[in-house]
């Protein structure tokens, strides 16, 4: 039976008009007769059941709206039968309607609304999920979307509670219930707590912002890449920790969610390049490839006083080692001598590397590229993903200055920046740091900055 708008349902309800229709659930707007208050109706036919799931969700949404007490939510009138002449069974729930206008239909409008505006409505919504979150059992929305979201001026309703879950259940119990894009990764198999509702809510906060659905933005690693879209960078670390795709790495309360908005963590602030040091040859580049620097051949002072020595003494003694250990030993002799002629080969390229090679880096939205060379004679370089650098900083390390860099699972020296100037240092350190706060997340950028400097990463020196 689908009701027409001035129909009369019981004589209680004037309708209004059809708000929606679903493949189960008709909605409409209504009048309650009495006292002519806005009402929404939401019918299930009992003949169009092919299973008892969408029926056990349509009694827990009368259930839950019947214990929920909240300005934001809307209030639950009663819940009722009917049998039409035909005995076809329908089942009704009527609801307050609040006012307002629905969100999808304003962004699809071409509603964009200021980020400040964007964090009072995320305010208002963690208030609202801090309540549901926050009862015994804890009451999970499941399908928080702009479509389930009414505004009215300033204010915010959370609507639509046909998704609903009460308590948490255990994995694998639970059917799957959401909408792609907003849904979190759990819920594909079924379960869902607290967190998944917050990261249903980074999800909607995004689409506020970028006017793009979740679905139709790009994703690395199950995160969806949306940075380019939010200029405040503690905002976005801030979206980035909600929208998380491993829920015990999201808040996991919308109390501390709102508590992190209200009063940011401390995050290190977007870098500032320092200016260029007068008389340096350093070579640096930014192009659409990425940032590049070209670091010349240094000087004599970059070598310290035992490499010379050794270096010196261990070249000048290989044709004696070579003639002795073959006068004496013979093809046996050339053998044994070979590990010190080894050593010695590997001191002078580090040595003459440090002394006459010259050094570049290539850094990219993805990988890190070192490569030294001595002119023509030698050449030697490893990339890494970008997402193995670890640290960048400046290294004091036997009285030179240096740039260091750890990159993870680094299994040989790339990068030593030494026979440059401190002020050279630093500034070199500034370009990188400027670059990577740009390509980098804010949460990605952070670890960067304060992330592992354990044994298990490697320096990146020669």
């Amino acid at each position: 039976m689908s009701l027409k708008a001035g129909e009369s349902l019981e004589q209680r309800y004037l309708i209004a008009e059809r708000l929606g229709s679903g493949s189960l659930v008709q909605t409409y707007a209504a009048t309650r007769l009495s006292d002519h208050l806005p009402v929404v109706i939401k019918q299930l036919s009992f003949a169009d059941l092919e299973h008892w799931k969408p029926f056990d969700l349509f009694k827990r949404e009368s259930e839950v709206l019947a214990s929920l007490q909240h300005p934001a939510i809307p209030r639950l009138i009663e819940a009722f039968e009917l049998s039409d002449p035909g005995s076809e069974l329908y089942f009704y729930l009527v609801l307050e309607r609040l006012p307002g206008q629905n969100l999808a239909h304003k962004l699809a409008q071409g509603w964009r609304p200021e980020l400040d505006q964007v964090k009072q409505l995320a305010l208002q919504l963690l208030n609202v999920l801090s309540y549901l979150h926050q009862l015994y059992p804890p009451v999970l929305h499941r399908d928080l979307k702009p479509s389930n979201l009414l505004i009215d001026g300033d204010r915010l309703y959370l609507v639509d509670f046909g998704a609903v879950q009460q308590a948490v259940i255990p994995s694998g119990s639970s059917t799957i219930v959401g909408t792609y894009g907003y849904m979190a990764p759990e819920q594909l198999s079924g379960r869902a707590s607290p967190a998944t509702d917050l990261y249903a809510l980074g999800a909607t906060l995004v689409h506020l912002i970028s006017g793009r659905s979740p679905t139709e933005l790009p994703q690395r690693e199950l995160k969806l890449q949306f940075n380019q879209y939010v200029s405040d960078f503690e905002f976005c670390a801030w979206l980035e920790r909600l929208l998380e795709p491993i829920a015990e790495h999201r808040f996991q309360q919308a109390e501390v969610a709102r508590a992190a908005l209200l009063n940011p963590p401390v995050i290190l602030s977007k870098p500032i390049a320092l200016p260029r040091p007068a008389q340096t040859r350093v070579i640096v580049r930014a192009s659409a490839e990425g940032l590049s620097v070209y670091i010349p051949p240094g000087d004599f002072a970059v070598m310290t006083l035992y490499q010379t020595f050794l270096l010196a003494l261990l070249v000048s003694s290989l044709p004696f080692i070579f003639v002795m250990a073959g006068m004496r030993l013979g093809l046996i002799g050339f053998v044994l001598a070979m590990p010190s002629v080894i050593v010695a080969w590997l001191l002078a390229k580090q040595t003459l590397l440090s002394l006459f090679g010259s050094r570049s880096l290539l850094l990219t939205t993805q990988s890190i590229q070192i490569k030294r060379s001595l002119s023509l004679l030698y050449q030697e370089g490893q990339r890494y993903p970008l997402s193995d650098l670890q640290v960048i900083s400046t290294n004091q390390h036997a009285g030179q200055a240096s740039l260091l860099l750890r990159v993870k699972a680094a299994k040989s020296p790339l990068l030593r920046s030494l026979g440059l100037s401190p002020a050279e240092q630093l500034w070199l350190e500034s370009l990188l740091l400027v670059y990577l706060a740009d390509v980098l997340s804010p949460n990605d950028y952070r670890r960067l900055m304060v992330g592992d400097r354990g044994s298990e990463s490697q320096q990146i020196t020669d």
